[in-house]
């Protein structure tokens, strides 16, 4: 094999030109089975080339850009989450101006899982109708849905919000039987 072919191949050994990382920073991974189920539901994964799971969440392998965007759209349209875009380029040839990338996108999941107790910001508990700060997450689709469980309120808050809040500390008290003991 050639150098260019080598490096194309990369260090994993796959011609892949697009990856799409998957990851949800917390103790447990509901939201991250419960997007498993709507890929699998939707017929998302046909298009990859593989699919590793990695600790903390999964990765898409794929031989197109557009293949991927389309995950991530879906992903996007479905449950609260950002993403972040890299390419590297892989091989370029100066007399025809051709440039190989491989493209990566980091899409990011919200830690709130469903049924979870979560302390909201003053400001952002005011804006999600008059709700308390101490809320509890019912569902999580394309926002979070939480409710209040003194006045049984509801508020909806979107990724966008939620993401711009996030540095207003966010807390989410995990429940005690899953919290891991260490010995």
């Amino acid at each position: 094999m050639c150098e260019v072919c080598c490096k194309q191949k990369g260090s994993d050994g796959e011609a892949w030109k697009s990856l799409v990382q998957i990851r949800q920073r917390t103790l447990h991974k509901k939201t991250l089975f419960y997007i498993e189920q709507l890929i699998l539901k939707h017929n998302m994964h046909r298009d990859a080339m593989n699919i590793r799971e990695i600790e903390g969440g999964l990765n898409f392998y794929y031989q197109a850009k557009n293949n991927a965007r389309k995950m991530v759209d879906f992903l996007l349209g479905v449950i609260p989450c950002q993403y972040k875009t890299s390419q590297e380029l892989v091989s370029h040839d100066i007399q025809s101006n051709v440039f190989n990338y491989k493209y990566t996108f980091f899409v990011e999941i919200t830690p709130i899982c469903k049924d979870e107790v979560v302390c909201l910001p003053l400001s952002l508990s005011r804006q999600l109708n008059q709700i308390s700060q101490i809320s509890i997450c019912t569902q999580i689709s394309e926002n979070i849905h939480l409710i209040d469980p003194t006045t049984l309120k509801i508020g909806q808050l979107n990724a966008d919000t939620f993401y711009c809040t996030l540095p207003l500390c966010f807390t989410v008290f995990y429940p005690s039987y899953q919290k891991k003991k260490k010995k």
